[in-house]
């Protein structure tokens, strides 16, 4: 093996390692639906498509949160890669509420100014 493979394979193992166990509770579909159901935009931009639910704790940090539905915000796709992870999927944004309030402040301002 060259060292270029081996680095890259020692690499991938070390990331392999710093994940969390994603093992989640069978009621967890259910939990989902039920939220979105509810919760049908985006909290971000106010999509309708392409949401996903997003734990403020996560599950890997704090596992009795993970069916808690004051610990989850509906965010699209996008948005929650930016806003919920921070752009990173390896990291998650302890502030996510408030940063979702204070984007979508701006969003709807902006709204508000070109419908004048």
């Amino acid at each position: 093996m060259s060292r270029c493979c081996g680095i890259a394979l020692a690499l991938a193992f070390a990331s392999a390692a710093l994940l969390p166990s994603e093992t989640r509770s069978p009621h967890w579909p259910a939990v989902r639906a039920e939220y979105l159901r509810g919760h049908p935009r985006c909290d971000v931009c106010g999509k309708n498509q392409d949401l996903n639910v997003h734990h403020v704790i996560p599950f890997h940090k704090d596992a009795a949160l993970e069916l808690d539905q004051s610990n989850l915000i509906t965010l699209c796709r996008h948005d929650h890669f930016l806003v919920g992870h921070g752009r990173s999927w390896r990291a998650w944004n302890p502030k996510v509420r408030q940063d979702e309030a204070t984007i979508r402040a701006i969003l709807d301002r902006i709204r508000r100014e070109r419908e004048e």
